[in-house]
């Protein structure tokens, strides 16, 4: 594998401390789990309330109208956090989002009978806020601890990540039941204020990245297409990276459900499947941070390749078989994560990393819509056991190519 870059990294004054006494980047891990778990009871609270206002149609929209402005504008944000200091970026991003959700508790208890209308608006503020953080987050590991830690840093975020959504889940459930959406507002309000408080207290970059010198952000933003064109490696991962989700993602979300329909395994049996798949990530993640491997490309995509076999299985058997595959799938997926996010973060040049990341969210957003349609059409016309094995086998059959390409 060609094209890493750790060694254009300048040293810090201070070496930082080994990762596991390093109190700082602790605190960043577990205020990144308490976001998580902020994120999911929101997003819970808006999907129940959402049914609860509008017909289906409008709920759709309402869940979904996010990703608008988010896909919109995630370029902007790439180019924009090669070029500015991304930690006054999160800042700035963390403190709008607490004062759009206060903004939108007040509304909702000032404008009676505009519910719909007031959760719009703060689903599509929250677009525009993740455009510009979500870029700028993703280049900070690089600058916080050593390319050797960068591994199983990105495994305890995973980690934090995984168990925040599955905790935040039932909780965002009881708050919309028990109160209503304002509580469960409050409460991710809350959480971005802890970790906005974090980078502002207590993160500083060590590792000093070069930013980007175009005259403009949308030369910049040229510039960056360009250097993902001519450079094969990394053309190569984006691209890999960026499919990989189109073949996973709705095999769990339309798969799983379609299977706990027809068998008519009740809704809860779901709600298990899905802890599965967070529970396998979590403890795939964890896996993959003990075990330093020398060509993380083939081992990543390697355990790609076997996921697919899991995907396709969850096509069959009865709950415990299809347990046992979601498992499976979120193990794997945790894993090979963890090798590629430390992989894509040392191949990209560090000048170039939030564009970089960019156009992998971009695609990924842009054609998960039209994936989750392409499975549940497949599945209509064939069956879901066919859908779930045609994803399985190209999964399977893309992380082959990407791992005999990148190794």
């Amino acid at each position: 594998m060609t094209g890493e870059t750790s060694l254009d990294v300048a040293s810090p004054p201070v070496a930082p401390p080994p990762l596991r006494r390093d109190h700082r980047v602790h605190a960043w891990v577990a205020a990144t789990g308490l976001s998580a778990v902020g994120d999911t009871v929101w997003l819970v609270a808006l999907a129940w309330t959402a049914v609860h206002i509008a017909g289906p149609a409008q709920a759709g929209l309402l869940v979904g109208i996010g990703t608008l402005p988010r896909a919109g504008l995630m370029l902007v944000g790439g180019a924009l956090a090669d070029r500015w200091d991304p930690r006054r970026t999160i800042i700035a991003a963390n403190a709008a989002r607490v004062v759009v959700l206060l903004a939108g508790v007040l509304a909702l208890d000032v404008v009676d009978g505009h519910t719909f209308a007031v959760l719009a608006g703060v689903a599509l503020a929250f677009g525009v806020a993740d455009a510009l953080h979500n870029p700028a987050s993703g280049t900070m590991p690089r600058q916080m601890v050593r390319p050797d830690d960068l591994r199983p840093l990105l495994a305890m975020f995973q980690t934090v990540s995984r168990l925040g959504r599955l905790a935040g889940a039932p909780v965002g459930g009881l708050l919309v039941a028990a109160f209503d959406i304002r509580v469960a507002m409050l409460v991710d309000a809350a959480s971005f204020a802890v970790i906005g408080v974090v980078y502002a207290l207590w993160l500083r970059p060590r590792f000093p990245r070069a930013p980007s010198t175009g005259a403009t952000w949308r030369r910049d933003l040229v510039s960056g297409l360009g250097y993902i064109r001519r450079t094969p490696s990394v053309r190569t991962l984006i691209v890999a990276l960026s499919g990989l989700n189109l073949f996973v993602g709705p095999a769990l979300a339309v798969g799983m459900a379609l299977r706990v329909s027809e068998e008519q395994w009740g809704a809860h049996t779901l709600g298990v499947l899905e802890a599965c798949v967070g529970a396998g990530a979590a403890a795939g993640a964890l896996g993959a941070a003990r075990w330093n491997a020398s060509r993380p490309a083939l081992v990543g995509f390697s355990i790609l390749v076997l996921q697919g076999v899991g995907i396709a299985a969850i096509g069959f058997g009865g709950p415990v078989f299809v347990g046992l595959a979601a498992t499976f799938v979120g193990i794997t997926a945790g894993a090979a994560s963890t090798y590629l996010g430390a992989l894509f973060m040392l191949t990209v040049h560090q000048s170039y990393l939030g564009r970089a990341q960019s156009v992998t969210a971009l695609t990924d957003d842009g054609l998960m819509p039209l994936a989750m349609a392409g499975f549940g059409l497949l599945a209509g016309l064939t069956s879901v056991s066919a859908a779930c094995v045609v994803c399985g086998a190209a999964m399977s059959l893309m992380c082959a190519w990407s791992a005999r390409r990148l190794d």
